[in-house]
C-alpha cells in the first residue's frame, strides 16, 4: 500500500532565511539587535496546516502502558478527545502524558 504524505511546510526555511539575513548585518536600532524583532508571520506554529491529513498510528485504545510516572514541570497544555474519554496533558518537562479518565476515576473511588 503506498501512502502519500503532504509536502512540509517551508516556514522554517523562510524564518532561518529572514534571520540569516539579520545575523549577516549585526546593526543594533535602539540597542535592539534587528534578530529579536518579531511580526505576526513569524510568531508561532501553522496547526492547521495538517488538519486534513489522515493519521496513521494505531487508536490510543490498542497502546500498552509500559511506563507510568507524573510530570517533573508544571502543566502548559491539555486536551480531550471527542468523546471524553482520554485527555493528553504537556508540561514544561517536555513530555506529553495521555490518561484514561475511566482508569483515574475508577482509580479514585477505590
Amino acid at each position: 500500500m503506498v501512502q502519500e504524505h503532504a509536502a512540509p511546510s517551508d516556514k522554517l526555511f523562510r524564518l532561518f532565511s529572514i534571520a540569516k539575513e539579520f545575523s549577516d548585518e549585526p546593526e543594533k536600532e535602539n540597542g535592539e539587535s534587528s534578530l529579536f524583532k518579531y511580526n505576526a508571520e513569524s510568531m508561532g506554529l501553522d496547526l492547521e496546516y495538517d488538519a486534513d491529513v489522515a493519521s496513521t498510528a494505531p487508536e490510543p485504545a490498542s497502546y500498552e502502558t509500559v511506563f507510568l510516572s507524573t510530570h517533573k514541570a508544571p502543566c502548559r497544555s491539555a486536551t480531550f478527545n471527542l468523546d471524553g474519554s482520554l485527555s493528553a496533558i504537556g508540561s514544561a518537562d517536555c513530555s506529553i502524558k495521555i490518561y484514561d479518565i475511566e482508569k483515574i476515576i475508577a482509580r479514585e473511588v477505590r
